[in-house]
């Protein structure tokens, strides 16, 4: 008996494959331990959520003052999607892909070339481990070597001297602050703000 190729059987209509997607969790930009990729919607999930209600994670940062809802988390990743002045990333563990955390890049100003930079790092068990400061110095590699940005800013409270010396470290300068200006935790903190010019604008 003859065979008959399916591709000329006159019954068999082949479909043509898809190009294959790129995942949307392939890093962006990749580090020593960890990578940055795009914050995605399915990030908003109960442990992304975990980090929101816990104080010891945000009692440094603006966020953590309201209860949240994954709805909330939901929006917030999507306006940041469609918000042409801010990247936003997820922090993730290169050995496990574990999302650990996210850093952004906001307020862009096109003209005066400056931008402002936010980090929290939400899985608890990553502290010490190096993962801000590796996460912050390749988010200013990117904002300098790339996005071509002559100056980063960012805000940090007082009641948060860790992070205050990890931007010190990273050569981040204190330019400013208001006294007593943020009630967190039963008590006004300091806003401290800093900055960060691209060695190549100086």
């Amino acid at each position: 008996m003859k065979s008959v190729s399916p591709r000329n059987s006159p019954g068999l209509v082949l479909k043509k494959r898809k190009p294959k997607m790129e995942s949307s969790e392939t890093a962006f930009l990749t580090g020593k331990s960890i990578f940055l990729r795009k914050l995605v919607l399915k990030d908003a999930n109960f442990n992304y959520l975990k980090w929101m209600h816990d104080v010891n994670i945000t009692s440094g940062i603006y966020t953590g003052i309201y209860p949240t809802s994954l709805k909330e988390l939901k929006n917030y990743i999507r306006s940041a999607a469609q918000n042409k002045n801010e990247l936003a990333f997820a922090i993730c563990w290169k050995r496990s892909r574990v999302h650990i955390g996210n850093i952004k890049i906001e307020s862009f100003d096109m003209i005066s070339r400056t931008c402002g930079l936010g980090i929290i790092i939400g899985e608890k068990k990553y502290w010490g481990r190096g993962v801000g400061e590796e996460a912050c110095s390749m988010m200013i590699d990117y904002a300098f070597e790339r996005l071509n940005f002559r100056k980063i800013t960012l805000i940090v409270f007082s009641n948060n001297p860790a992070a205050f010396r990890l931007y010190s470290k990273l050569g981040f300068k204190k330019e400013g602050v208001l006294k007593r200006h943020i009630f967190r935790n039963g008590r006004y903190e300091d806003k401290i703000f800093m900055s960060l010019f691209n060695p190549r604008f100086q």
